[in-house]
Parts: structure tokens; sequence; C-alpha cells
């Protein structure tokens, strides 16, 4: 992906004309350029002619309005950002993509997965260099470690959220699993469904389910309790979460970015008879089934842009 800046129209033409040549010597078939400022925008049309040369021409356009063969970034009030990107199918039938890649939904849980192998790995090491000969009959009398079964628990939570999701939608939405948030954070699911986008959070908790007010006179302290213990904290995660998906869509469709609920998912806790979703922080509580029918939602986002937005999420936060 190539971009550059310029604060001047002529600095733009040129930074304009660095990228159009950069385009014409690599294997981007169907190149535009997006631009914008906070006030106004200019688009850059793109030409090829027969001797694949590249010529360019800079118009105004009001912001937000799509223009031929332009897709618009909002930047600062100084700056003109322009960015090459391949042109996505104007049905948006297949698969998005983005920059010249495929979108990959990635595989729900598998990076706990993997982090619960490498942990029993490492324990099953430890055993045998205490224990030599008779490590395995510790394993067994003793059993794998608490901190190691959580993250066999937790993907074992995150491989049902993502097949409930998966069935709700059926087609009619996008499901990106285990995405990468930093060098070590991770997102269940980014689902992007007509209703809007949606982080989710599966936890695979036993108990019971309340939101316990445990403020004292007038100010209101409302926690998530499963059983005995205080779940708050997931709370807290989904709400930053949800920040840097807002802040990355904003950046990509500036006042048109799609809305994002965050929801935390729990699997193998109880529910009251009739229940309904406990909404904690901005942030929904529930269990699988009603999370389907949740994001199943009809809503502002159409086939096209839910294949967009899916595949701007998918660049912006790759599988882990």
């Amino acid at each position: 992906m190539l971009s550059g800046f310029g604060e001047a129209e002529s600095g733009v033409r040129a930074e304009v004309r660095a990228e159009v040549r950069a385009l014409s010597e690599g294997s981007v078939t169907h190149p535009f350029l997006r631009l914008s400022a906070r006030d106004r925008c200019r688009s850059a049309e793109v030409v090829r002619d027969g001797s694949a040369s590249i010529a360019c021409s800079i118009r105004e356009e009001r912001v937000g309005v799509e223009a031929a063969g332009c897709e618009f970034r909002q930047c600062d009030s100084r700056h003109l950002r322009l960015r090459a990107v391949e042109r996505t199918p104007e049905d948006g039938a297949s698969s998005a993509e983005v920059a010249g890649g495929s979108l990959e939904r990635g595989t729900p849980g598998r990076s706990a997965d993997a982090e619960y192998r490498r942990r029993r790995a490492g324990d099953s090491a430890r055993r045998r260099q205490q224990f030599g000969p008779f490590a395995w009959v510790v394993s067994a009398l003793a059993g794998e470690r608490q901190e190691t079964r959580a993250w066999s628990t937790g993907a074992e939570g995150e491989r049902r959220v993502g097949a409930e999701l998966e069935r709700a939608l059926s087609g009619r939405g996008i499901v990106l699993h285990d995405r990468r948030l930093g060098p070590r954070a991770n997102i269940d699911h980014l689902v992007v469904a007509p209703s809007g986008v949606w982080v989710v959070d599966a936890k695979k908790y036993h108990g019971a389910v309340q939101a316990r007010d445990v403020g004292r006179w007038l100010r209101r302290d409302v926690r998530l309790y499963v059983g005995r213990r205080d779940r708050s904290g997931a709370i807290d995660g989904v709400q930053r979460q949800c920040q840097q998906v807002e802040a990355a869509l904003l950046d990509d469709f500036g006042a048109y970015a799609p809305a994002t609920r965050g929801a935390i998912c729990l699997v193998g806790s109880e529910w009251p008879w009739l229940a309904r979703p406990l909404r904690i922080g901005g942030v929904v509580v529930t269990w699988p089934r009603r999370l389907g029918r949740l994001v199943r939602e009809p809503g502002p986002l159409d086939h096209g842009r839910i294949q967009r937005v899916a595949g701007a999420l998918a660049v912006r936060f790759p599988v882990r």
C-alpha cells in the first residue's frame, strides 16, 4: 500500500504522479486514489493510455460524495492524504479485497488453542525435569494447571460463539475471527452485518448471570457477576476494543463510518427463565443464540458496504 502527503495543489499533483508511477510498475490492475481534507476533497482521476503512461487531474468534490473511481479518506485540516488501493467489485459479490489481498476470516479460538498447547507442553517439560520417570504419575494425579486449562476453555467458548454467529448470519454478513489487537491481545470476533459492526468477546463462565449495583447512596456502580465472581473486567476490555475499532473505521470512512457495538457472549452460564440480555457500560451481555438474533437484525448496511467495511477491518486487524 502506498501513501503520500501534500500541502498545496502543486504538491498534491506531484505526490499523485509519484503514486501513479509506482502503481504503473506494480501489479495493481484497477488503481484509484482517494484523498481528502476536513473541509474539502480533491479526487485524483487516474487515466491509462495505450503506452501505459498515466496522467492525473485534480478536481474539487464535496466532502463524502464519491466520484467515479475515487473514495475519500478523512484527514487533518492541513494535509491531504492519498492512498492507492485496488478497486473492489462494484456489486461486492466476491470476497472483499483491500490493497490487492483477499479477506481472511480467521479461525475461532485458534490463538487461544495454540497458547493452551504451548503451556501444556511447557508444564509437561517442567514435570519431566523435576520428577523424571514419575512425571506421568504426577500429571495423572494433579491434572492440568488451572492457568493452562483456562486457555482450552476459552478456545472452546470462542468456537461455540463463532459457529453460532456463522449460522445466524448464513451469508448475510461477515464474521472475522481471532483478530490481532496489538502485540499480545486479540478480538475474538468482529461481526459486520446489516445491523452494523459488532465487537464480540466470548467467555465460558459457569454460574448465574446478574447485574449488581454495588454503589452507595446516590452513586450507581453496576457490575457484572457470574456466580460469585465479579467479571466486570470483561466489560472494560470490550469497551477498549470498541474504541480501537471505532478509531480505525473513522480513519477509513470518516463521517460515514458505521456504528460499532460491543457484546460479551457467555457460554455455559445460567440465565433465569425469560431472561433478557443485560446492558452494562454500553456493552451487551448475552448468550450465543440471542446474540445471533441481535446481529442479524435489519440495519443500515447493505451487501456492498458490508464487504467494504469487512475488508477494511480485515486489514486493520489481521488474523492473529
